[in-house]
This record gives structure tokens, C-alpha cells and sequence, in this order.
């Protein structure tokens, strides 16, 4: 067996692994908090004039859509969906990101309009706040390379950070610096002086009206963590991070790793004890992060970067502090599921949210295409609202065009279905989980690189067969084209088979 035809088998293990494990069986359903409202939310976005523009395709955010636009949204979604819900189930729109770019009075007239939309339309509302993505527009902030990240203690700032949010990579403003003293006062201002007051004069005219429970919480951050750089993403940043928490060169990669993930959830709970300073209660703020179930990377084997650096330094306890609920981010995916109800399970079984997901399969091909999740929405939605959450905020309703995955993943007419059955009070039902390419493809890979090298035992004939199929392969899972790898992968399979 050649030395490239090794390397090659090896990197597709670990690249098929990486990101993807077997399913497993979801404990017992817990019933939700007592007397809490639950709330079915749906993201509308506010990074664009447009709300059907999802952010991520520019560097600098627009203005915030007009109350007109957004009313004109939430209407045409609450006339399919055929109502706002009853008693404690509730219909709940989701306005953000509200971000650095967006000028004080931006933001306080956006969260002044969406409880106008409330009152008028007697539908839930909540907000999603961009902690420190959307930031281009802050001259006085970038402008300092003291709040840019940087990938070495003495290397200079991050020119971009990359978005993995598209087929294409976006390029964005550098990953800001969690905790340096500028950005920290910045978060106080905005959260205590801004967006918090702000929150509760709309409140206060809920309490008026008598109509507390149309309030769905904000959610304090867009998957928070310490992002990749454009340029050299394979090269972790935090330097900066760890600098002004003291460390050194020298300092072990352990306490590196600590140290930046300790920066993240500071950084968290900066955000929430700001916005509660401002007078929203602490019940109804929720953090909101991403992370890679340790299940999952488990089983990968030996890897070159530590968990807390797979995670982008935000595992799964970070989204638990001060001031706040847990939030996360909820596309189906093997033992995600499993470690929230544990992570909740460990924090008494306090409420939770999912502060964005949606019923497909992420890894797969891309926004426009792709495998389905395994499952029906109803499971999807019963797999959260069964089990502790509170807000479950769906992302990819009326977005982009009809092509788009997400889009139909949220009002096909099974979601519409499970959507009317969960606002008329009924109990969900968590059906079955079929397997996807994630389940299907990493036992197949690690096949190949079990029987592979006895297979072809230097035979020359052999090994030329199986290597069109491995370029192949090779190519499939650079372009993140599941299917592809996984019709390569049966190929190699029938080889070992004698098809």
C-alpha cells in the first residue's frame, strides 16, 4: 500500500468522524417547567432593509427593516401558520440580530416597534442579539488593534473572520477581542443603558395591557465563541483573549485552552448581567451557543486539536451563569441532543432554549440541497419542547427564495401540522429517528480502513481500482457533498465485497 493511499484512508476517517457519530436513544421525555408558557418561535431577521435577507453576506450590516416590513412578515406568517397559539403555548416572533452596527437608535426603535406588532397582532415576541460578530460598522472600536484578536502573542490583528454559513465562505469583520477593556465597557453601555431599558419599556406596556406572557425572552448572543480567521483558519485565535488574563508564552496548552474557554462564558455573562441591569428578568434571557457533542468527537480517535478548540472554545457548560438560561443550537445531529438533557439534567433541570435550528441535516451539501434530518418536524420539536425547553426559535422561515433548504424545512406542510398542534395545547409525539448520511457514512469509512490494506496487499491491479474511488471521495468530502462521499464509499465497499 502506497504512502498517499494511507495518508489519504486515515484522513477520511478522521474528516468522516470528525463531525458525525451513531445515533443513540433519547432518555424518558421530562415534562416542561410547571406553569411556564412554552413558546414556537420563528427568526425574522434584521441584519438587512429585507427581512427575508439572512445575515452573513455582507461585512457591515444595513439599517433594520421599517415596522411596516417586519408587521407585513409576521402577518403573512401567522396567517399560514392560522393563529398565535392559546394558554401556554405560544406563537413567538424573533427579531435579530441586533448588532454592534446597529446604531442606539436602531435598536431601541426596533424593540419599540416589535411590541407594537405584538399588541396589534396578540402574537409573542423576543430578541437575538449579535454579541460581537456584526461590528464593521464601529469605527471607534476596530479602528483599535487592542480589540482585535490575534492567532500569536506577538502577532498582529486578525484582518477577517470566516463565516462557514454558505456554500461559499464570507468574509467578515476580524474576531473581536472577548474581553478587552474597551469592548467590555461598550457591552455594560449597550446592554444596562440601551437594549435593556429598552426591553423593559416594552414590558412595562405588556404589565398595562395585562399581557406579560407575549414577552418570548432575548437570547444574548449568535453562537457565541472564539471564531476562525479568514486567512489562516486552521490557526486558533485568543491570543489577546489570554494576554489580558494573564497568561504568557509558555503557558501549557491545558491552561490555554481553560483560559479561553473561561473568556467565553465571562464574556456570556457579561451580556446577561447587562441586559437584567437594564431591567429585563433574568428568566427570560437565554444564552446561545453551538457546540460539538463530546460523544461525537470521542470517537474520532486521536486529533490534533484539543475538545475545547473543536468547540471554538464554547462547549456545552458555557451556556450556564449569571443572569441567564442555557441556550443552544439544535440541528439534529447525533448525541447533541443527549448531552443537553444531561448538561440540564446537572443544572436541575432548569428551563432551556433552543435559540436556533432547524429540521435539517447541516452538515450535508449546503443551504440549497441535501439529506433530510431523519425525522418529521413533530419529532424534531418534540425532542426539545418534551424535554425542558421553553423557546424553541426556528430559523429559515420565508428567507431567500423557495429553493432554499431551511426554508422549506419550515413550512413544509408536515412542519405546518406539528406547528397547529403544538399551539393547540397538544402533547407531541417523539416518532421515529430513520438514519442519515451522518449515522450511515463513518461506519462504512472505518470498514475501508480496516479491510483496505489486506485487500489490496500490494497488488497493483487492485490498488488502481480503489483509488479512482478514493479521489473521488477525497473531492466529495472537501466539498462537504455527503452524498457523493457516501456513493464512494459503497463503491470501495464493493470491492472489498468481490461485487
Amino acid at each position: 500500500m502506497t504512502r498517499r493511499f494511507s495518508v489519504l484512508l486515515l484522513g477520511f476517517a478522521c474528516v468522516a468522524a470528525g463531525g458525525f457519530s451513531l445515533a443513540r436513544t433519547s432518555p424518558a421525555a421530562q415534562p416542561a417547567a410547571s406553569g411556564e408558557t412554552q413558546y414556537l418561535a420563528f427568526q425574522i431577521f434584521t441584519g438587512a432593509t429585507n427581512p427575508r435577507t439572512p445575515p452573513g453576506s455582507q461585512a457591515v450590516l444595513d439599517a433594520v427593516p421599517s415596522r411596516a416590513q417586519l408587521d407585513a412578515f409576521g402577518a403573512e406568517l401567522i396567517a399560514r401558520i392560522g393563529g398565535t397559539g392559546r394558554g401556554r403555548h405560544r406563537l413567538a416572533l424573533i427579531f435579530g440580530p441586533i448588532a454592534f452596527d446597529h446604531s442606539d437608535q436602531q435598536a431601541a426603535s426596533l424593540i419599540h416597534d416589535a411590541f407594537d406588532i405584538a399588541l396589534a397582532r396578540d402574537v409573542a415576541v423576543g430578541f437575538h442579539l449579535d454579541d460581537s460578530m456584526f461590528w464593521g460598522g464601529r469605527r471607534d472600536l476596530i479602528n483599535d488593534p487592542r480589540n482585535i484578536e490575534r492567532a500569536d502573542w506577538e502577532g498582529p490583528p486578525s484582518t477577517a473572520r470566516r463565516l462557514d454559513w454558505g456554500p461559499v465562505p464570507a468574509r467578515i469583520p476580524p474576531q473581536m477581542c472577548l474581553n478587552s477593556p474597551a469592548v467590555e465597557a461598550e457591552v455594560r453601555r449597550r446592554g444596562a443603558d440601551v437594549i435593556g431599558p429598552a426591553i423593559r419599556r416594552g414590558l412595562a406596556r405588556l404589565h398595562a395591557a395585562r399581557r406579560e406572557d407575549l414577552f418570548a425572552g432575548v437570547i444574548v448572543g449568535w453562537e457565541t465563541h472564539i471564531g476562525v480567521d479568514f486567512e489562516n483558519p486552521r490557526r486558533a485565535l485568543g491570543y489577546c483573549v489570554l494576554a489580558n488574563r494573564g497568561l504568557k508564552a509558555g503557558a501549557t496548552a491545558e491552561a490555554m485552552d481553560a483560559a479561553r474557554v473561561a473568556a467565553v462564558e465571562h464574556f456570556i455573562t457579561l451580556w446577561s448581567q447587562a441586559i437584567a441591569a437594564g431591567g429585563v428578568p433574568e428568566t427570560r434571557i437565554y444564552s446561545h451557543v453551538a457546540f460539538a457533542p463530546r460523544q461525537t468527537f470521542a470517537e474520532r480517535g486521536p486529533e490534533r486539536m484539543s475538545y475545547a478548540e473543536a468547540t471554538l472554545f464554547a462547549p456545552s457548560e458555557v451556556a450556564f451563569g449569571a443572569s441567564r438560561r442555557a441556550g443552544f443550537s439544535t440541528y439534529p445531529a447525533p448525541d447533541l441532543m443527549e448531552e443537553i438533557y444531561a448538561d440540564t439534567a446537572r443544572h436541575g433541570g432548569a428551563p432551556w432554549a433552543s435559540a436556533e435550528g432547524a429540521n435539517v441535516d447541516l452538515p450535508a451539501e449546503g443551504p440549497r440541497g441535501g439529506p433530510g434530518s431523519g425525522m418529521d418536524t413533530e419529532t424534531y420539536l418534540a425532542r426539545q419542547f418534551n424535554h425542558g425547553a421553553v423557546l424553541v426559535n426556528l430559523f429559515g422561515w420565508g428567507i431567500d427564495d423557495t429553493n432554499n433548504r431551511f426554508r422549506r424545512a419550515a413550512a413544509n406542510p408536515d412542519a405546518i401540522i406539528a406547528y397547529r398542534k403544538f399551539l393547540r395545547g397538544e402533547t407531541l409525539v417523539e416518532g421515529s429517528v430513520q438514519p442519515t448520511i451522518q449515522d450511515r457514512l463513518p461506519p462504512k469509512i472505518h470498514r475501508i480502513q480496516a479491510e483496505m490494506p489486506a485487500w489490496i496487499s500490494g497488488d497493483r491491479n487492485r490498488q488502481a481500482r480503489a483509488q479512482l474511488h478514493l479521489d473521488a471521495l477525497a473531492a466529495a468530502m472537501a466539498a462537504k457533498d455527503l452524498t457523493r462521499a457516501e456513493r464512494e464509499a459503497d463503491a470501495l465497499l464493493a470491492l472489498l465485497d468481490g461485487k
